[in-house]
């Protein structure tokens, strides 16, 4: 019995990655929306209403970013989904104090985005259609 293997191009690979993170990633931000909502109703801590907004924003993004693969501009979704990571880190310091951690992970996690991403360049279609 002979083993068949589907071999992926790095391309191929990296457009999966973002199409994936796009299904997945919307499905979480409203989850924690609702789950930041539910927060602020039992707790009344009005640093959940901006989080929870904060949430649904990412997760639009990266929904917006997965329509684009579909379309065939998996360049302009990476970039859109790296920014939009990069931008809920200082949203987050808006309102939550003593978040160093989150900082600290952020320094880390950006940079190995954009490098993971900087392998995309020159992508114009998609092989998912």
């Amino acid at each position: 019995m002979e083993v068949t293997r589907n071999l992926l191009t790095d391309e191929q690979r990296r457009i999966r990655f973002l199409h994936t993170a796009g299904q997945f990633v919307p499905i979480f931000g409203l989850l924690s929306a609702i789950g930041f909502g539910i927060i602020y109703l039992v707790t009344g801590q009005w640093q959940m209403l901006p989080i929870a907004g904060f949430a649904l924003a990412g997760g639009g993004a990266f929904l917006l970013g997965y329509r684009l693969v579909k379309r065939g501009n998996s360049l302009a979704a990476g970039v859109l989904m790296v920014a939009s990571s990069a931008a809920l880190f200082p949203a987050y310091a808006l309102v939550w104090k003593g978040i160093a951690g989150l900082f600290l992970a952020g320094v880390w996690l950006i940079p190995g985005l954009v490098i993971l991403h900087a392998g995309l360049g020159g992508l114009s279609h998609s092989p998912l259609s």
